[in-house]
């Protein structure tokens, strides 16, 4: 998918692969996680098969991809509460 915009979703467990596999030093470690530079990133791809927990993903898609994790979370979080209360 060359050319296109990637971002890195908040699945990234901050391994750090990604960095050394972008040929153009795009990713970089924030304080919450890696993320990747608009401004220098080429939408080349490479760094994306090499994401263990599928990560970085088009930039169209992120917005649904977050919201997913997030519903994920609050599921496990109210399962948990629930279980702890009975």
């Amino acid at each position: 998918m060359a050319g296109s915009t990637y971002i890195i979703s908040n699945d990234c467990t901050n391994c750090a692969v990604c960095v050394h596999m972008c040929p153009l030093e795009a990713i970089v470690e924030t304080s919450r996680q890696f993320a990747i530079l608009k401004r220098v990133c080429d939408g080349c791809g490479i760094c994306v098969p090499y994401c263990p927990v599928v990560a970085i993903v088009p930039g169209d898609t992120i917005r649904e991809r977050q919201s997913l994790n997030l519903a994920e979370e609050l599921r496990r979080v109210l399962g948990e509460e629930d279980m702890g209360s009975g």
